[in-house]
């Protein structure tokens, strides 16, 4: 038997809308059987097996999200054929059961960001978001947990070979929770989509909306309150609040217009990313290295203010753990916090601060703000900020950099530290 879910791009509606609704109720009872396998095995601690029933289930929605997806293209779009064969790949079928656990995502900007990263073959990561490659996460994710297999690393500079074998672990959640896709797959069908009649007045209402980097979730919204409205005249069923809530709350912007490729990981590509990995570790590094001007306070005023500002710190940190809440919520009010600044301790430090020049005080405000950035912080640029805004920005809010002064001065002092995969600065 030949796969032929790409042909159905080809059929006119009356074909497609057919073979779509004989499809439907199939593929949400395969899916609901997965989901209950993994219910069971979570139940039994079988959490890896679970997992992967788990993300069989999800796949098997998505195939339903997908086809929806198709009626609601319209006949005009010339990769229409392109959207139907997302039907057969795992990282496409994941990207959109993803993007029904994703309803915080306002606008279908976000949602093509969320896409593009979720579809790149691979991507660079670590503590400092650099440190080395990685294979695409959801490929990685599947595989980890099906497969045994025998890897290496693509930092030509690491060659670890090593078999990568999968393992459990304790689930942190105490009850099995049904994957958002499969629930919206299953309430999707029942509100219609398993009947000719209902896909066709899907594609009525979604064949005229094109979203545009603009949409966001309330125009979107809108139609799915106007396809359920259409839905239920048609099936002549009384509103259930509970699942069109469900539905407008996760069925996701249309994805039929963007691109989604299926990842093919070569090793040329991840030698381009480590190419450009290294650009940017370059260009942190020559950044990191610039050390002038010189901060124009003495690192004997630096040490004497940080270690006020300590002193206070640790006073006021002490008041506040006395008279917290033994339980609830530890929320201080602005009355409180107000004690703080009349500590005798904080007197002191405001009196050691005021005391300096505004050059200084630029000084220290660049200091404070270099020990918070990350590598390849930009001395020169910051202090030049703090000159030119010194003189705008609160006392108190300066005051409070107190705990990043000194440190800022020891970076500023040290030589540049070489760029290490594993180790951010603040490892």
């Amino acid at each position: 038997m030949k796969r032929a879910a790409v042909e159905l791009a080809n059929f006119n509606d009356e074909d497609l809308f057919r073979e779509v609704s004989e499809g439907v109720p199939s593929i949400v009872n395969n899916a609901v059987r997965f989901n209950d396998a993994a219910r069971l095995l979570f139940e039994a601690r079988e959490f890896r097996i679970s997992s992967v029933m788990e993300g069989f289930a999800s796949e098997e929605a998505a195939k339903v999200l997908i086809l929806i997806d198709l009626v609601r293209c319209p006949r005009s779009w010339p990769e229409r054929s392109k959207v139907a064969n997302r039907f057969y790949g795992h990282v496409t079928k994941r990207i959109y059961a993803k993007s029904c656990t994703y309803p915080l995502i306002s606008t279908f900007k976000e949602m093509t960001e969320f896409v593009g990263d979720e579809s790149q073959t691979f991507y660079l990561d670590g503590p400092s978001g650099m440190d080395w490659v990685f294979v695409n996460s959801l490929i990685d994710e599947r595989e980890q947990n099906l497969y045994v297999d025998y890897v290496k690393s693509f930092d030509p500079e690491n060659k670890d070979y090593h078999w990568r074998i999968p393992f459990d672990i304790d689930s942190f959640v105490s009850e099995y929770k049904t994957p958002a896709c499969v629930q919206l797959s299953y309430f999707l069908s029942e509100l219609g989509a398993k009947s000719p009649s209902g896909l066709r007045a899907i594609g009525r209402i979604w064949r005229k909306f094109k979203p545009n980097s603009e949409t966001d979730r309330t125009e979107l919204i809108e139609l799915i309150d106007c396809t359920l409205k259409d839905l239920r005249l048609l099936t002549a069923e009384k509103e259930n609040s509970n699942v069109e809530n469900f539905v407008k709350f996760h069925w996701s912007f249309p994805l039929w217009s963007l691109e989604i490729k299926e990842p093919q990981p070569q090793s040329k590509k991840a030698k381009e990313l480590l190419k450009r990995r290294d650009r940017i570790i370059d260009t942190i590094q020559k950044t990191d290295s610039k050390r002038v001007p010189r901060p124009k306070i003495t690192q004997r005023k630096v040490e004497e203010l940080s270690n006020a500002y300590a002193t206070w710190y640790r006073e006021a940190d002490s008041l506040a753990r006395t008279n917290a809440p033994k339980k609830g919520l530890d929320f201080r009010s602005g009355e409180e916090m107000e004690i703080d600044y009349q500590l005798p301790s904080y007197r002191k430090v405001l009196r050691m601060f005021e005391k300096l020049t505004e050059t200084e005080q630029a000084a220290l405000l660049a200091l404070g703000w270099y020990d918070k950035e990350p590598m390849g912080a930009d001395w020169p640029r910051i202090y030049q900020r703090a000159r030119d805004e010194v003189s705008t920005i609160s006392t108190n809010y300066q005051v409070h950099l107190g705990r990043h002064w000194l440190g800022g001065y020891v970076r500023w002092k040290e030589d540049p530290q070489p760029f290490t995969p594993g180790r951010s600065r603040f490892c």
